[in-house]
């Protein structure tokens, strides 16, 4: 799912109910749901293409391969 996601350039979020388990040691009651909501945080570049000049050069200069995994926003 992630993927189909990432290359669709669509955020990267999921909800799930999941079944909590009693633990002891933490005192945790089980036998309850709990609601999770997943976000992964990743660069869309349809998204960064529609933001303003100003606002796409910002972040041009400051999507240096060291601090972003997927490189520098297309077009900079």
């Amino acid at each position: 799912m992630w993927q189909v996601c990432k290359r669709d350039s669509q955020t990267l979020v999921t909800s799930t109910r999941l079944r909590v388990e009693a633990n002891a040691w933490w005192e945790i009651d089980g036998d309850w749901d709990v609601s999770m909501c997943w976000v992964y945080n990743s660069r869309l570049d349809d998204w960064e293409a529609g933001l303003n000049d100003d606002v796409r050069r910002l972040l041009c200069a400051a999507s240096a391969p060291a601090h972003s995994p997927s490189g520098r926003i297309k077009g900079c």
